[in-house]
């Protein structure tokens, strides 16, 4: 995400997901630096104090996919994975089939309107 930092090549992080905003800028209502000074960085606080999460929907087509930060890189992460380990994932010994893990997201607090 960080390489992609210029108006011509402008990811933005909302709420760990990644979206090229490149097109979407010049015709963001608060003009186009309210998106590109937030190129190739997490722009989720400063979309927060202006909208609300669920306008997100707005820009969903420029969604690219969704922040992996990898667990070597930052221990400390309480963020749950959205993939389930081999374990959970294997036959039981008597023959059944398998019964995929439940994926778990952390909790969220909806933003204020």
């Amino acid at each position: 995400v960080e390489q992609h930092n210029t108006v011509e090549d402008c990811w933005v992080v909302y709420f760990n997901f990644v979206y090229d905003m490149t097109d979407y800028a010049a015709g963001h209502p608060g003009g186009a630096p309210i998106v590109t000074n937030r190129a190739g960085e997490d722009g989720t606080e400063s979309y927060k104090i202006f909208h609300d999460k669920m306008l997100l929907v707005t820009i969903d087509k420029y969604k690219i996919g969704r922040l992996v930060i990898p667990t070597e890189l930052n221990p400390s992460s309480e963020e749950p994975s959205l993939t389930p380990t081999d374990s959970e994932t294997e036959a039981p010994a008597n023959g059944a089939p398998a019964t995929p893990a439940p994926i778990t997201r952390a909790p969220t607090t909806p933003a204020p309107i």
